[in-house]
């Protein structure tokens, strides 16, 4: 997806993809399984399908790790969400990492900008459910911000096993050694398509 464009989907065409990855740091998250039953993309059918709401489908897009591409994608899934989609109102969410926090929040500033109301969905990425921890930004307009926390501070014994299954050395490595296991280590604890039963907490 390096230098990708964001492009237009039909919400089943998302529903008829996969995601293929190796289950490492930066995969937590992304079972098939919710990519081909994604959470958002089935309520907003069943509000469509009601009359709620007006679906008018999905836009994909990649983050990027250089400051012109996060720009230039943020501003183009925004003129597609405004004058292709005529969107009302937006939900962005993402898959894993938290480089693409940024590229989330500039969209939704953009699109707030456009008069398109925003919603995000995003992990905190906080390691010690602390708010002064997490990654999220503060950015006047872009008000709607559902955290579904990272299970960063929740582990489980991991007792030695003789046979190790990895799809990489690094992989293989981390887990021969491993005593402990973090949740943010298990696929499908944290989940930012909003299946995850995890939730943010502020005392």
């Amino acid at each position: 997806t390096k230098g990708m464009l964001p492009v237009t989907l039909h919400p089943n065409e998302w529903l008829d993809g996969a995601m293929v990855i190796s289950y490492s740091w930066g995969a937590r998250g992304l079972e098939t399984y919710f990519h081909q039953n994604h959470p958002i993309i089935l309520d907003l059918y069943r509000r469509h399908q009601v009359k709620e709401l007006t679906f008018t489908g999905v836009i994909a897009t990649a983050s990027s790790g250089l400051l012109d591409e996060l720009n230039r994608n943020a501003m183009l899934a925004s003129q597609i969400a405004k004058h292709t989609m005529h969107a009302d109102a937006a939900i962005i969410t993402k898959y894993a990492g938290g480089a693409p926090h940024s590229d989330m929040f500039e969209t939704a500033r953009i699109c707030e900008d456009m008069g398109i109301k925003t919603a995000i969905m995003v992990s905190d990425t906080a390691p010690d459910r602390r708010a002064e921890s997490a990654a999220l930004m503060n950015i006047p307009g872009v008000d709607a911000v559902v955290t579904v926390s990272e299970a960063a501070d929740i582990s489980w014994p991991a007792p030695p096993v003789e046979t190790i299954i990895a799809g990489n050395p690094e992989v293989e490595a981390y887990l021969a050694n491993l005593t402990e296991l973090p949740g943010v280590t298990i696929c499908g604890v944290t989940n930012n398509q909003g299946a995850s039963k995890l939730q943010s907490m502020i005392y």
